[in-house]
């Protein structure tokens, strides 16, 4: 009788990243920005200051009380300006320069904070309520 050949299982290959290598990450880099570029020169004490696009202002910025920064000779600018003596404003890579008093700049991230925190504070609750398990019948039955 003869032994029939029994075909040798092959070890899978390993995947993902062999033992001993670590990832390289890069350094932190601005993902929207230069630091290089969007710095601000002269800024006055309390103040806050961003350079925004047009619908950013809009949509995001206007109603926390930013308003456009004037060209004066001694106040805040960018360090890279577009325009040197175009507008009232101040230009870089399409992005205005506004500011904020840092107060009100503070008070909405303050009141932002209490609502982000109140949503947690529900979510921990159900959390704790239901074991540390939560799914989709839970937050909306209440059970």
């Amino acid at each position: 009788m003869s032994e029939a050949a029994e075909p040798q299982s092959q070890p899978k290959p390993r995947r993902g990243r062999p033992p001993g290598r670590k990832r390289k990450d890069p350094i932190d880099a601005p993902v929207d920005g230069d630091y290089q570029i969007d710095s601000i020169l002269n800024k006055e004490a309390g103040k806050r200051y961003a350079l925004l696009d047009k619908d950013d202002f809009l949509m995001k910025f206007k109603h926390r009380g930013y308003r456009k920064v004037e060209r004066t000779a001694e106040g805040a600018r960018p360090v890279l300006i577009d325009d040197e003596d175009i507008g009232s404003g101040y230009q870089v890579r399409g992005l205005t320069l506004y500011e904020c008093d840092e107060d009100r700049a503070l008070a909405y991230d303050e009141k932002r904070r209490s609502i982000s925190e109140g949503r947690m504070a529900a979510i921990n609750a159900a959390a704790e309520r239901t074991g540390g398990y939560m799914t989709r019948t839970h937050q909306t039955m209440g059970k």
